[in-house]
């Protein structure tokens, strides 16, 4: 939270070897190489305009900037692109309590800037935190109806549910 809320900058590039890290993991366990994307397009996790007014930045966009020059040093071809942004969006997210509080917040309001997708490329929507899945969810959406067929997202962390705490404590 102190990265995020407070500007802790100088975290971008440590945590943007993990995602990278992630991402190369996730694509070994689930591209197989004859059906591999043509490219990667790392797509930043869109935040509030309210929100990047009180941080002072789009945090996410750092993050997947550095991404593009770590897994360039593997050999892929990675793109850049913050097509996703949020419209009409009125208090942050951790103001919204469950998921129903939070899917109702976004929804309808993920906006996709660009009229054209390249179907061919695997889009990795690029999050600093899971809490309900719900704004990953609505991001992807938004890509699939603007014409990307391969999306995945990755994050920082995520909250642990109910469900997850339940599960641990009957192990």
């Amino acid at each position: 939270m102190a990265w995020k809320d407070h500007s802790d900058e100088e975290c971008d590039s440590v945590f943007a070897s993990f995602l990278a890290g992630l991402v190369l993991t996730v694509l070994g366990a689930t591209r197989p190489r004859d059906t591999a994307a043509s490219s990667l397009v790392l797509v930043p996790a869109p935040s509030s305009v309210s929100s990047m007014h009180s941080r002072g930045r789009w945090q996410t966009l750092p993050l997947v900037k550095a991404m593009q020059h770590d897994l360039r040093g593997y050999g892929l071809q990675v793109e850049v692109k913050p097509v996703l942004h949020l419209e009409g969006v009125k208090g942050k997210s951790v103001q919204r309590t469950g998921a129903s509080g939070r899917s109702e917040r976004i929804a309808g309001h993920v906006r996709v800037d660009e009229t054209f997708i390249d179907d061919d490329s695997l889009f990795i929507i690029v999050d600093d935190i899971v809490t309900t899945g719900t704004t990953m969810g609505h991001c992807a959406t938004s890509l699939h109806q603007a014409g990307a067929v391969h999306v995945i997202g990755v994050a920082l962390a995520c909250v642990e549910s109910e469900a997850d705490r339940g599960d641990v404590r009957h192990m």
